[in-house]
């Protein structure tokens, strides 16, 4: 009698240790039988959900935190799978507050569940939150120029499914600088905020307005005929001219000019809109400001010089600041034999508001500029100076490799082809981990001078790729004149390859002929797995897309 008394209350102690523990837990932790009565509810559940103990012990506890039906029905199906998983739900209290939550449920003994949840409404809150920051801007509380492109893009995508025109206008505000130089910067935000609050007001839901970075805006007229549009930039216009920004007892008058791009679906020229726009807002600039310039397609050449002139102030000026960044995507050998991995170096601009500029915009407008032996000359200083001997210490015994654009412009350049063959010089421990590439149109324009270029370069060590190679096929015939090492085969034929057989031939063909000179090849522009298995089978070389890796900072892989 004795022994089951002590057996008894050392079971009691037992569970009250363990009751302990349930409800110290700092997660959710609710055990219920089939027909939904509660056998456990830990402190943290009754706390979060809002629920007394005797409230809990009703079985009507999960409609009554889940009232919306197809949140309760998808509730259902997770406890019925009851793998584990964690899901989030949107998770009613019994005060009626909203919050989110994330549920696992797993079976135990004798038909009793298991559901353990955690309160997660701050971490939504916080990627709610760091989603808003990475697509507006903080000042103005408008959309940024990296989520104004992304919209642009999808105006233009969407063109091509349901015909419709849209109409894009760059706004440049005038005499914005007196503000900032007589009262200061402070003065000069809560004057971007005012105007983009003007700009706001006037503009229907459907228009879409960002703030691209100083004092300049973009906005996309959706579903609106040039003539729709004009009268909208005209009402913009008007209403920036008769506000009047006061501070501390100053008043300050404003202007702006417009540039407008039509966007029809037989437009030809809709990569380059924002350019245009901003060419064409430079134009109204230059015809007396606190006007409207529209964009037509025989005011090109204009609107592309106006627009070169302003991004070959905005190169240089970044090139004086230090402004750019190396990023590098990751080329990935396709058969264990390949003896080392490369990296391909990319150039990115940082603007005036710290957003991140690809190649594409800016690279055009400094080839037309000349500006592309200086972007040369920083990107291979920067390299081997700054980076690659970082890398090096980071990476003493992996064969990594790293690839380098160089630009017509450099390699028909004798004083470039003398900096280049000094800095190498001068850098022997690391010029056999570089490869230059070289684009067949480049190569070809000037077979002697490329042809020349690569020699005296190559006898210090480093090694050469022919790029877009096969984008002309006259490129065969020059092939066996260029010393080069490697062949990157254009990404034209690589994106469809496996559903299109005449580019399956044509990267076959490449590829037997790059073996039988000794070279090896390169496809760029893989996108999926289906593509990499393809090439693969052919036997290419190495591949380059987003389905390896995408471009990422140079210091951070």
């Amino acid at each position: 009698m004795r022994q089951s008394w002590r057996s008894k209350a050392a079971l009691n102690k037992h569970r009250k240790l363990l009751q302990i523990i349930f409800d110290r837990i700092p997660v959710m932790l609710i055990i219920w039988e089939p027909d939904g009565n509660f056998q456990l509810v830990n402190n943290a559940a009754q706390n979060l959900l809002g629920w007394s103990p005797e409230q809990l012990s009703t079985s009507e506890l999960w409609p009554a935190l889940y009232p919306e039906p197809a949140q309760y029905r998808r509730l259902q199906t997770s406890i019925q799978t009851a793998n584990g998983q964690w899901q989030d739900f949107t998770t009613q209290r019994l005060d009626a507050q909203i919050r989110e939550m994330s549920w696992a449920y797993l079976p135990l003994w004798d038909n009793l569940h298991l559901a353990i949840g955690q309160d997660i409404t701050a971490q939504k809150q916080l990627e709610t939150q760091l989603r808003w920051q990475a697509t507006h801007d903080v000042l103005t509380q408008l959309l940024n120029r990296q989520a104004f492109e992304t919209e642009l893009n999808r105006a233009i995508a969407r063109q091509r499914r349901h015909p419709q025109t849209d109409t894009l206008c760059y706004l440049d505000l005038d005499r914005f600088k007196i503000i900032n130089d007589t009262c200061g910067h402070v003065a000069g935000d809560e004057a971007l905020r005012q105007v983009a609050t003007l700009l706001q007001d006037q503009l229907e839901p459907s228009h879409t307005l960002a703030r691209l970075g100083g004092d300049e805006f973009g906005l996309l007229l959706k579903n609106q005929t040039l003539s729709q549009g004009q009268a909208i930039a005209q009402k913009l216009l008007n209403g920036i001219k008769d506000y009047r920004f006061v501070w501390q007892g100053q008043r300050f008058t404003l202007g702006v000019s417009i540039g407008l791009v039509e966007l029809s679906p037989t437009g030809q020229w809709h990569k380059d809109a924002l350019v245009l726009a901003d060419a064409a807002c430079y134009v109204a600039k230059y015809n007396g400001r606190n006007c409207i310039h529209v964009y037509y397609p025989d005011d090109e050449k204009l609107a592309q010089q106006q627009g070169d002139r302003r991004w070959s102030h905005r190169i240089q000026t970044a090139l004086e600041s230090d402004r750019f960044y190396l990023y590098a995507q990751e080329i990935m050998p396709l058969s264990a034999h390949q003896e080392h991995r490369f990296y391909e170096i990319l150039l990115r601009l940082v603007d005036e508001e710290g957003q991140h500029i690809g190649a594409q915009g800016f690279l055009p407008a400094a080839e037309r500029c000349d500006l592309m032996p200086d972007l040369d000359r920083w990107v291979i200083k920067h390299f081997l100076t700054v980076c690659l001997p970082l890398l090096a210490q980071t990476n003493p015994d992996t064969a990594i490799n790293y690839t380098i654009n160089l630009s017509g412009a450099s390699i028909n350049s004798e004083s470039f082809c003398g900096f280049l063959y000094d800095i190498l010089q001068a850098h022997p421990d690391f010029v056999s981990l570089i490869c230059f590439e070289v684009t067949e149109t480049v190569a070809i324009a000037n077979l002697t001078q490329a042809t020349q270029f690569m020699h005296r370069i190559k006898t210090l060590g480093c090694t050469f790729a022919l790029d877009d190679f096969g984008s002309g096929m006259s490129s065969l015939h020059y092939l066996q004149s260029l010393p080069v090492d490697y062949l990157k085969i254009d990404g034209l034929f690589i994106k469809d390859i496996v559903n299109n057989p005449v580019h399956q031939v044509m990267v076959e063909g490449c590829h037997q002929i790059a073996h039988i000179m000794g070279l090896e090849t390169i496809a760029e522009h893989v996108e999926n797995e289906a593509t990499i298995t393809h090439l693969r089978q052919i036997g290419i070389d190495y591949v380059q897309g987003y389905a390896i890796a995408r471009p990422d900072k140079l210091m951070l892989f």
